[in-house]
């Protein structure tokens, strides 16, 4: 017999449902970049950071909702005529929300802007010199807002004559410090991804010293970073490391190459600095992985579709079809949410959805009478849940 479910859990899960996904448009790589956190909460407002297409440019943008059903632009951070990409969010202790994307005025720069009462900030350059700097990380929270990317320095080492470091930066009362590698070793270290936890911050990208690319992590405490370790299997190229932080815990995935087949690995950092084994979640690439106190998802592609596993009660749940899309990206809120970008008549859309909560078990005690009801509301919720188009339905 099925372990009896709370009724208000239920209640939950049929209140979940009801909520309709959002479809508004975007660039072909609108939630692109699996590595950043494009969610903040804020203010009872909930950010989203996107590309989209503006006067025929791709554009970083950010759109905001209360419910997750009705987005709004908020603002648009890219410069007009300049192609700008591959935006990540944070949220700081004061309500504040901090956005970092690659201007693509030149090589490629990372700028960065902050959302305070008022608005938008205008956008500045924050990586410095002319050199590439790409795919940028940001994290706020008590341990301060810190920026991360990586950056191309010259070298005669590597064979495509440069070097690529990830670089961080911390913002002082001074304004922000001059950033520093944290990445020693040579040729390549690429797409950093960052998470807050407690008064640290966690760091992890993939990186190759001649050998096949491996997932690296460092921690930053007390001012300083510590020596990176590797947390993949040796041996194994790895590589699209994501990271979230929740309950005390630090949880990554990433994927790698055992034979022509890509897999999707997730392993957590418990308390006391050990980590779990790797756990293969399914074939894949793309991973995102975001997390709450009470679950992680994990989302990647297969097949040019979306998928889901949910950690919830210290168990996976089986692997779930989300629908037609790419470049997946979980939030780390209440309720958790993943978007992804699907091809539509238009070109591109953005299609935002609630992550369900897994059932499991039968529900004894319903009766009939209950378990008709139940239907009848799921059938409801599922013509709510079709998507609906952002409010005006164009991009900024």
């Amino acid at each position: 017999m099925g372990r009896r479910r709370p009724a208000g859990v239920l209640w939950a899960l049929v209140l979940l449902a009801a909520i309709p996904a959002a479809r508004f448009p975007g660039s072909e790589l609108a939630t692109a970049g699996n590595s950043q956190a494009k969610w903040a909460v804020a203010g009872g407002w909930t950010y989203l950071a996107l590309v989209v297409p503006r006067l025929g440019v791709d554009t970083v943008a950010v759109y905001r909702s209360a419910d997750g059903a009705r987005w709004v632009l908020d603002g648009a951070l890219g410069r007009p005529g300049v192609r700008s990409a591959l935006p990540a969010l944070a949220a700081g202790e004061d309500g504040a929300v901090h956005a970092v994307w690659v201007d693509y005025g030149g090589p490629g720069h990372v700028w960065y802007a902050r959302r305070g009462p008022g608005g938008w900030s205008a956008g500045r350059k924050l990586s410095p010199g002319e050199a590439y700097a790409g795919f940028p990380a940001v994290a706020a929270g008590p341990l301060g807002l810190h920026a991360l990317w990586y950056g191309v320095q010259p070298s005669r080492l590597a064979p495509h004559g440069a070097v690529y470091e990830i670089l961080h930066t911390a913002h002082g009362p001074g304004g922000w410090t001059p950033p520093q590698v944290i990445s020693p070793g040579v040729p390549d270290a690429l797409n950093p991804s960052a998470a807050p936890l407690g008064a640290s911050l966690h760091a992890a990208w993939y990186q190759s010293d001649g050998r096949p690319y491996r997932v690296h992590h460092a921690v930053w405490s007390s001012g300083r970073w510590s020596a990176p370790q590797t947390v993949s299997p040796g041996g194994v190229q790895a590589m699209a490391v994501s990271l979230a932080a929740s309950g005390g815990a630090l949880h990554a995935a990433w994927q790698q190459y055992e034979g022509a087949s890509p897999r999707v690995v997730y392993r957590r950092l418990r308390a006391g600095g050990l980590w779990s084994e790797p756990l293969v979640l399914g074939e894949g690439t793309d991973p995102a992985v975001g997390a709450t106190d009470s679950r992680v998802v994990v989302a990647w592609v297969l097949g040019g579709r979306v998928r889901l596993r949910v950690l919830s009660g210290g168990s996976w749940s089986e692997v779930r079809d989300a629908g037609e899309g790419m470049h997946p990206t979980v939030s780390s809120t209440e309720p958790l949410w993943v978007a992804y970008t699907r091809r539509s008549q238009a070109g591109f859309d953005v299609v935002v959805r609630p992550v369900e909560l897994p059932v499991r078990g039968s529900f004894p005690g319903w009766g009939l009478l209950g378990l008709a009801a139940l239907y009848l509301l799921l059938r409801v919720a599922g013509a709510l849940r079709r998507p609906r188009v952002i409010q005006g339905g164009k991009p900024p």
